[in-house]
């Protein structure tokens, strides 16, 4: 539909934008690449949407391990932010994922290791939503054996979406990718972050349905299991979760959702940890190696606000991995 839309009306911005999203959900990044670069070329489509085909263009490339081609994407943004793309772009909501999307890779992109010294080395994917790219293509031993580590993102993905009992565009993006990536019998688990915020997710539905956050949070992370389990374990028999990391203090004044986002991260930890080691699988403790004694993040592990640096993969196996 959306490439008919495009036949009919070839400016039409939102019909570019949504087969790029489309393309994306399904792994298609060859296709995903060349539909962009089209786009960027347009002379009559708005730089507001050539900021946000920018930086997806720079997202499938860093799945796809072109480091060079992520870089000349980081530029062109940056440039387009200077000439006042953000300020296009109407949609609150637009607005803050690609605000958030570019500060992420624009400080994740120093970080990662970028040499291929290790080519022989076997490759583990990692499906998760943004997180899954803190990794990305970074070099670990699990037990021994190194592994080279490939994100499949789910974009927006939530424990909540795959707890669901319906069928929705996150668990078919799943589906549908995980057919190009059984080359390993391991794999690398990332959801949760997005559940555990302070305007959306598990404590956002509590308040509005007058519900038990705690009851809400443990039926949402064992539905997530629930589903991961089914869907994954035909592929790979050995499984690996990662836990959420504590929130970033953003302001000196704490106010009482931040306390109630420390508690509900602690419990969605916990309850994760419970269900994925009963289960037969491996949980990473991310939430010790982030948090101060008052449960707030202690700004060390971080590449952002939210997201982990690659940096600290290696301490996370070493010290803070849950074998069952």
């Amino acid at each position: 539909s959306y490439r008919k839309a495009i036949e009919l009306q070839p400016n039409y911005a939102n019909a570019y934008s949504n087969l790029g999203i489309t393309l994306g959900d399904l792994g298609k990044l060859e296709e995903l690449i060349l539909l962009s670069k089209s786009t960027l070329k347009s002379k009559s489509i708005d730089i507001g949407h050539k900021l946000r085909t920018s930086i997806r263009i720079a997202i499938a490339n860093l799945i796809k391990r072109d480091f060079s081609e992520v870089l000349i994407s980081i530029n062109k943004s940056n440039e387009l932010i200077k000439l006042g793309a953000i300020d296009i772009i109407k949609n609150k909501k637009s607005k803050k994922y690609i605000l958030s999307y570019l500060t992420f890779i624009n400080s994740l992109y120093p970080l990662l290791e970028k040499e291929n010294n290790y080519s022989n080395s076997e490759k583990i994917p990692h499906i998760g939503e943004s997180h899954c790219l803190s990794f990305a293509h970074q070099t670990l031993s699990i037990f021994l054996e190194s592994k080279k580590i490939q994100p499949v993102l789910i974009t927006g993905g939530k424990a909540w979406h795959f707890a669901n009992r319906g069928n929705n565009q996150w668990k078919d993006s799943l589906n549908q990718q995980i057919k190009n990536h059984t080359y390993s019998d391991q794999v690398f688990i990332s959801f949760g972050e997005i559940d555990c915020r302070k305007d959306e997710g598990i404590m956002s539905y509590a308040i509005k349905a007058d519900q038990s956050i705690s009851e809400v949070c443990e039926n949402t992370v064992k539905g997530y299991v629930d589903f991961m389990e089914k869907a994954l374990s035909i592929y790979y028999s050995k499984r690996y979760y990662f836990g959420i990391p504590a929130p970033t203090r953003r302001e000196e004044l704490v106010d009482e959702l931040d306390l109630k986002r420390i508690k509900i991260i602690k419990k969605y930890n916990s309850c994760l940890k419970k269900e994925v080691l009963a289960r037969r699988s491996y949980f990473i403790d991310v939430f010790n190696l982030t948090s101060t004694k008052n449960g707030f993040n202690n700004n060390i592990h971080m590449c952002d606000d939210k997201h982990l640096s690659p940096k600290c993969l290696h301490l996370l196996f070493e010290n803070h991995l849950c074998e069952p």
